[in-house]
């Protein structure tokens, strides 16, 4: 007897699992296979009604889900060992499917009046009729939890089975990252969520996602990380700010003197440098107060207002910005001349003698005055005349 297999998508069921001595169809929103004895070839063919069953749809679990149903009767009726309380033939006689002999899941009446499972029932060639009383009582029907032997303890209907065979956390799954790891679906939360190499885990630094094993390699090149000084200056700064720290701020850098004295040498030495010993570098006058380049202090010493020097006449000590109204007003060696110069006195004399000068040619520069006044008077005379 031969068997033909179809291949269901996605799920990876492999016929070869089903038992080859029940006549099977399965159908399923994302998995859709046949096993069945077949002689020719019309037989072996998947009909439209088949991937058009009205099963309910169910999310896609994976090939050990798979398995369970079809061990507790998921593509067919309900494996009667889940039941928590035994049936009596009569009940067997309402219950049970003819086709594959499970408790039926969505029963249904053939034209025949023998009863099936609605994806069962899809095998014969008589019409079928949903039975609605029997799948009440059906569904009321208390049951454990297919995978009781893993360990599973739930307990409810047949009705809730369904349902929780979705989230029942024994179920066996590929992990959905495509790590490759499989465990029971509890395990593989947590798997997910705190092992999986492949989950998405945020770089502490620069805040974007990555893969668990990739974050490692992510950390050598990461811009946003904390890293240390190249030349070990002691400086820490995000790995993106490295080259501008490099260039401006870096006290191992050595560079060449900003003052222009062409020395070279490291970024702290060179601030010291330009500080304290560059003959470019600009200081303060000690006695103005302005800034001259520290090469430039003897020249300016020379011509600065504020140095005191000594008059060159009476060698007193006198700053270098008073010294011209000094001798013009107040040196007593600067030779001048006597105010009676406009009456002719043509006497110079140093100014400390001045006095002296005028005490003593009193009488002489009266005369003079008078002379002077005098005159002046003639020559008015003459010009009235």
């Amino acid at each position: 007897m031969a068997e033909e297999y179809v291949d269901c998508c996605e799920t990876e069921c492999r016929m070869q699992e089903l038992e080859p001595s029940i006549d099977y169809i399965a159908t399923e929103q994302k998995c859709n296979y046949v096993v069945k004895p077949s002689t020719d070839d019309a037989d072996s063919k998947l009909r439209d009604s088949d991937r058009d069953c009205d099963t309910p749809n169910q999310p896609e679990l994976g090939r050990d889900l798979c398995r369970v149903r079809r061990e507790e009767g998921k593509y067919g009726g309900y494996k009667k060992d889940i039941l928590t309380e035994n049936l009596t033939e009569r009940d067997k006689a309402v219950l049970v499917c003819y086709s594959c002999e499970g408790i039926m899941r969505e029963p249904c009446v053939s034209s025949d009046g023998e009863q099936y499972c609605l994806c069962c029932g899809d095998l014969s060639s008589h019409k079928q009729t949903q039975n609605i009383p029997v799948k009440k009582i059906i569904d009321s029907l208390k049951c454990s939890c297919p995978l009781i032997e893993r360990g599973c303890k739930w307990l409810g209907s047949l009705e809730d089975c369904e349902n929780h065979l979705d989230t029942c956390g024994y179920v066996y799954e590929t992990c959905e990252l495509e790590c490759g790891v499989v465990l029971r679906r509890d395990e593989l939360r947590i798997h997910e969520k705190e092992k999986c190499l492949n989950r998405k885990v945020k770089c502490e630094h620069c805040v974007k996602d990555f893969k668990s094993c990739e974050l490692d390699g992510h950390f050598e090149k990461c811009p946003k990380m904390k890293v240390s000084c190249d030349l070990e200056c002691g400086a820490a700064m995000c790995r993106e700010d490295m080259e501008q720290h490099l260039k401006r701020d870096c006290g191992m850098v050595r560079s060449q003197c900003n003052l222009g004295c062409r020395v070279r040498l490291t970024r702290n030495d060179l601030k010291i440098h330009e500080k304290v010993s560059c003959v470019r570098r600009i200081v303060q006058c000690d006695h103005c107060f302005a800034d001259v380049r520290y090469w430039d202090i003897p020249k300016h010493l020379k011509e600065c207002p504020k140095v005191r020097v000594a008059c060159e006449l009476c060698s007193v000590e006198i700053y270098r910005e008073y010294m011209t109204e000094h001798i013009e007003k107040y040196c007593p060696e600067e030779m001048v001349e006597c105010p009676f110069v406009k009456y002719k006195c043509m006497t110079r004399i140093k100014r400390e003698d001045m006095d002296k000068h005028l005490e003593e040619k009193e009488t002489k520069h009266l005369g003079l005055k008078l002379t002077t006044m005098e005159d002046l008077i003639t020559k008015q005379s003459e010009k009235i005349d």
